[in-house]
């Protein structure tokens, strides 16, 4: 991916059918594995709730990892699966806190925090790194991004484990976003709009509450690469509420 700029080619879209057993597949490879990591983490996460919390917490949390795994793999596959150049270029960005896992902080004084992934999340990172080898995986994140997200991939005990699937010319931070006027409900629904990346049809003023704080800023960079690239599709999963007014984003469960 030497040239971000290079064109979508021609593609031969996929029957829906098709990319929907496809993504059920690897959920079903990957389904024992998550269980089992839920199972523990719920016990380690929640141990004075008694065996039915702990049942509704650990199922709660199953579909969490589920729609996690199935929305984005078909964001992708109907964005990717059968183009035919595979050097044409897309790109998928995680947001990191709550979406891919959660900082798991020092019990001791003096001891490390540590990044604790969702079960699914390693997994899911590397398969579509290698369905899909031409897209770009990275983060669009508060986070900051120099002596943040960059420097939390070359520690193993943060974001180390996804290091090998991360490109790092793909790593967004709202700190380095142009600054918004703060808006009203009403600003902010004129805002989305006139995004180009919004889906005018999940628009609707009788239900929209507004923006969390932080959301607009992210926009704002998925505006910034649409407006340089604006033949590249992006895929934006996270956890707050703006990627379902996206034409290709997912909303995540909070882990």
């Amino acid at each position: 991916m030497d040239n971000h700029a290079e064109k979508l080619c021609a593609v031969d879209p996929l029957p829906r059918n098709a990319y929907e057993e496809s993504t059920n597949e690897f959920w079903s490879s990957i389904q024992p594995d998550v269980e089992m990591a839920l199972r523990e983490y719920v016990k380690e996460r929640y141990p004075t709730y008694n065996q039915k919390e702990q049942e509704e917490r650990y199922h709660a949390a199953l579909l969490g990892e589920e729609s996690l795994v199935k929305d984005t793999l078909l964001q992708a596959e109907r964005l990717f699966a059968g183009r035919k150049d595979a050097t044409a270029f897309g790109r998928i960005l995680f947001d990191i806190d709550d979406t891919l896992g959660k900082v798991q902080f020092a019990k001791e004084e003096g001891g490390a925090d540590r990044f604790l992934f969702r079960p699914s999340a390693p997994l899911l990172l590397k398969y579509l790194k290698e369905r899909f080898p031409f897209c770009a995986i990275g983060f669009l994140s508060t986070r900051g991004k120099e002596k943040g997200m960059l420097q939390q991939l070359r520690e193993e005990s943060l974001l180390g484990p996804v290091a090998c699937y991360v490109d790092e010319r793909e790593v967004y931070s709202t700190r380095d976003a142009p600054d918004i006027p703060q808006m009203s409900v009403e600003g902010e629904f004129e805002y989305l709009t006139h995004h180009p990346d919004v889906n005018p049809a999940t628009l609707n003023p009788k239900n929209f509450s507004g923006l969390m704080p932080g959301e607009i800023s992210k926009l704002e960079i998925l505006r910034q690469l649409h407006e340089r690239e604006p033949d590249i599709p992006t895929v934006v999963v996270d956890d707050f509420s703006y990627p379902q007014y996206l034409k290709n984003g997912v909303r995540a469960k909070i882990f």
